[in-house]
């Protein structure tokens, strides 16, 4: 219990609002086991190309430029050429198959989920 409290505190503390568990359409993910799964099938994502969908799925519907996903992602200042997020996002959309129209490239703005 006193593992729950700290951990609870501490997302206070960062104002981390974001749920561990998300069920969007049929996409599951659990960031604590760091697992997703798409119509029941696991998706064999990197720790990049998780973090990302799992940071757009957390915020559907919002646009996110690809210096927003580094900065939630990786924090501010993380050096990345600019076209890197684009491969992860390829890369999920790939993962995604029949699926990869959950992820929309909105031109000029971002990606959204």
């Amino acid at each position: 219990m006193l593992v729950i409290n700290a951990v609870l505190k501490r997302r206070q503390r960062n104002g981390d609002d974001t749920p561990s568990l998300l069920e969007i359409h049929k996409l599951f993910m659990d960031s604590g086991r760091r697992e997703a799964r798409l119509d029941g099938n696991p998706l064999n994502l990197t720790a990049g190309e998780f973090n990302i969908l799992y940071h757009l799925a957390s915020h559907a519907g919002w646009v996110f430029t690809r210096y927003q996903i580094v900065e939630a992602v990786k924090g501010e200042d993380y050096p990345v050429t600019e076209r890197s997020i684009d491969v992860q996002i390829v890369g999920i959309q790939k993962q995604l198959a029949q699926f990869a129209a959950y992820l929309e490239t909105v031109r000029g703005g971002g990606v959204s989920f």
